[in-house]
């Protein structure tokens, strides 16, 4: 989320995320105002998703515990590591997966606003 903020812009990144996510960026803000250094930065965000997660609200899907984690598989694949004359090839096996029960969800890049990736929640056995 850091170098997500540093390279795209705080505007960006509150659109990709609701609320909680905007949280974290807001710590980003205000510290990175305060002249606060990486480390300092990156500390208090992980320390509001861990005091988030603990409330029950989640920032991300990747942001999950251990036990979460083991009954859900959440990834991002970059489209550009997929040439683009197969993205529609994806797409249509993406869809294929899911209706055999193999992916709970599945978003594609573009599809969703702020989505920049494939995302797929595999869920695990």
């Amino acid at each position: 989320m850091y170098d997500n903020i540093k390279q795209k812009g705080v505007a960006s990144q509150k659109d990709m995320y609701a609320a909680t996510g905007d949280a974290i960026v807001n710590v980003y803000v205000r510290l990175n105002a305060a002249g606060k250094s990486k480390g300092e930065i990156l500390a208090a965000m992980e320390a509001e998703i861990i005091s988030l997660s603990e409330k029950g609200q989640r920032v991300s899907k990747h942001c999950v515990s251990e036990a979460q984690y083991n009954k859900l598989n959440v990834i991002d694949i970059s489209p550009r590591t997929i040439p683009q004359s197969l993205h529609k090839a994806m797409k249509t096996k993406l869809v294929n997966l899911k209706s055999q029960g193999l992916l709970e969800k599945f978003i594609i890049p573009g599809e969703v606003k702020g989505e920049p990736a494939y995302h797929l929640e595999i869920p695990q056995p």
